[in-house]
């Protein structure tokens, strides 16, 4: 029985150990198929969030706090709109203050003194 329980667990302890890999790649898979338009929508980047997935797998502990903030934020964003569900003001605000739409200045900053409104 010896052998037969060191076999149990190297089985275990191989299957414990890919489970980064597992979900660096799950979150690599399902943020490839999501199309394009969605990302849009949700004004984050499609390739942004590729690569660095892509990293993350090198760095074990990086890569699983990406792909589960990937997995637990971004990946239910972008799924809502590809259902068909509009991201509101306030979703899109908070992706900006997320750092993933920073060339739109905040709502609540005032204009930019070297680029005056031509509208007022």
């Amino acid at each position: 029985m010896d052998g037969l329980g060191r076999l149990f667990l190297i089985i275990v302890q191989t299957a414990f150990l890919c489970i980064p890999i597992a979900l660096s790649l799950w979150a690599l898979l399902d943020c490839a198929k999501r199309p394009a338009w969605a990302w849009a929508m949700t004004s984050r980047s499609q390739q942004v969030w590729m690569a660095t997935i892509l990293c993350g797998i090198l760095l074990v502990p990086a890569g699983l706090l990406l792909s589960g903030w990937y997995l637990l934020r971004v990946r239910p964003a972008v799924a809502a709109v590809e259902g068909g569900r509009l991201p509101t003001l306030a979703d899109l605000d908070a992706g900006a203050t997320e750092g993933h739409d920073r060339h739109r200045p905040a709502r609540d900053q005032p204009p930019d003194a070297e680029h005056p409104d031509p509208h007022a």
